[in-house]
């Protein structure tokens, strides 16, 4: 297993799973999934790419948007808040952490990168990644 963040912010991981979703790039517009760009949100596991999330920032997270992603049952939840770490509020947390599901905010480049490790591990997870000006 290899793991590298280059400068141009591609991530290189070789790790057998072909066709699980991983994410290649993410740029301050869009994100690189399995050779397709997408210019919005996204809600990613190994197995299911949802794109067109519907918050476009953390102000706009809300309980419901939380149903997708507890729908895919997670071991755990990274959410990419954009360019600078954001907490939403407390009951966003509690909706999630009360399924027993982890839940992890960290800037989206970070939550990239660690979906990624963790996908390759096997793990049951899933990224809720908003762009903000990655």
């Amino acid at each position: 297993m290899a793991f590298c963040i280059l400068p141009e912010m591609k991530i290189l991981f070789d790790n057998g799973a072909a066709n699980n979703y991983r994410i290649q790039s993410y740029s301050a517009d869009s994100f690189t999934i399995n050779n397709e760009r997408i210019t919005s949100g996204i809600l990613i596991s190994a197995k299911r790419l949802i794109p067109d999330w519907p918050p476009q920032t953390m102000a706009d997270l809300a309980t419901q948007h939380l149903e997708t992603i507890i729908a895919l049952e997670p071991e755990i939840v990274l959410f990419g808040t954009g360019k600078r770490l954001i907490f939403p509020d407390e009951m966003i947390i509690s909706t999630i952490t009360s399924r027993y599901i982890g839940v992890e905010f960290m800037d989206t480049g970070a939550a990239c990168r660690s979906y990624n490790l963790l996908m390759s591990d096997n793990r049951k997870v899933v990224a809720a990644l908003l762009l903000q000006g990655v």
